[in-house]
């Protein structure tokens, strides 16, 4: 992989920055990294956001907010595509390319 092709998101401020196999279209201004199942699992326990594993398929949800007591709101379920890669675009998150 080349330089070009890592990411890092917003709370890291480039202090940290993973790999990502290749970058989808943009949403709203921000990159949208397709990434390795490892460099996925790296980047959840990095960051501490809540989330489970189902097999293959990650289940996300923000946990920044949550009374320990009470389940989520809202759960992002994001599964590979047919290479076995994650498509982390659908969480709407505030990746930057670098």
């Amino acid at each position: 992989m080349s330089a070009q092709q890592r990411f890092t998101l917003a709370p890291f401020e480039r202090t940290r920055s993973w790999p990502a196999v290749r970058f989808g279209d943009p949403w709203n201004g921000f990159a949208t990294p397709v990434v390795l199942r490892a460099t996925f699992e790296d980047l959840l326990l990095a960051i501490g956001d809540g989330h489970r594993w189902e097999g293959a398929d990650a289940i996300v949800w923000p946990a920044i907010d949550l009374d320990p007591d009470d389940p989520p709101e809202y759960e992002d379920r994001i599964a590979p595509d047919a290479e076995g890669l994650y498509d982390l675009g659908q969480l709407g998150w505030t990746f930057e390319q670098i």
